[in-house]
């Protein structure tokens, strides 16, 4: 996907999220939405990298930030 496609469909997501938003009326959620949202405009992610020893969880982080020299330990 090329980048302006990816920036037409963020938008659109971000759109439906916001219609979302303001139809719920449970002001706690909005906050987390609301939040959520604000995070998705950032391009902020959270990514949960998990598993046993030795199971390449630190190659797969430096292939994932395109790093060729390791920037992550292995163990």
């Amino acid at each position: 996907m090329g980048y302006e496609k990816y920036k037409q469909k963020k938008n659109v997501i971000l759109q439906v999220l916001n219609e979302v938003k303001n139809n719920i009326s449970e002001k706690q959620i909005q906050n987390i939405l609301t939040s959520k949202i604000n995070n998705f405009e950032k391009e902020r992610f959270t990514i949960a990298i998990f598993g046993h020893f030795s199971n390449g969880k630190s190659t797969f982080l430096n292939a994932l930030m395109g790093y060729g020299d390791e920037i992550f330990p292995r163990w």
